[in-house]
């Protein structure tokens, strides 16, 4: 984020252009099939459980004992900032699995519709509807992973000034029972 709270181009582009053009370019190459459609609903489901475990993690580690009052505030920034990225992507997982069921009841099997379809456009209203939806699971599906990169690397800034603070004090100890 920019000075003024804007996101940078840079960004725009990370995180909504190019998941946009990857989603198209997908689901134009590959509407999804019964097979991806299930090995994404169990990912998907499993995901959801896996981040609702982070979540209680990262609350668990909400101690700043020990740290200087800036890293008490880096560390507390990081770990809400961390938190929200995680809330976020439990709710792209679960708007993914809500498109996944769209897609098996959004099919038209209703021969009357297809003959009031056929005197009014060419436009397949399944290959259409599927289009979409696959486009938007997509879209979904790699925001969820940048966003799971993003939780990833603040994760490790968050146990990185414990896993030093630890050491540190192991460091310490050591010399003392070696002076002993």
């Amino acid at each position: 984020m920019g000075n003024d709270n804007k996101m940078l181009i840079s960004e725009k582009i990370a995180f909504i252009y190019l998941p946009i053009i990857l989603s198209l370019f997908t689901a134009y190459n590959n509407i999804l099939n019964d097979n991806i459609q299930n090995i994404l609903s169990i990912c998907l489901s499993i995901l959801i459980g896996l981040l609702l475990n982070l979540l209680i993690l990262i609350i668990s580690n909400l101690s700043t004992k020990g740290l200087s009052i800036e890293n008490q505030k880096r560390r507390v920034e990081l770990i809400e900032e961390t938190f929200f990225n995680i809330a976020f992507s439990i709710v792209l997982c679960i708007l993914g699995l809500i498109n996944l069921i769209l897609l098996n009841i959004c099919m038209i099997d209703n021969p009357l519709v297809f003959k009031y379809h056929l005197f009014t456009t060419n436009v397949d209203i399944n290959s259409t509807v599927q289009f979409i939806l696959s486009t938007t699971l997509y879209f979904l599906s790699f925001q969820v992973f940048i966003t799971l990169f993003i939780i990833l690397k603040r994760i490790v800034k968050i146990f990185q000034v414990d896993i030093n603070l630890e050491s540190k004090r192991i460091k310490k100890k050591e010399k003392k029972e070696m002076e002993s």
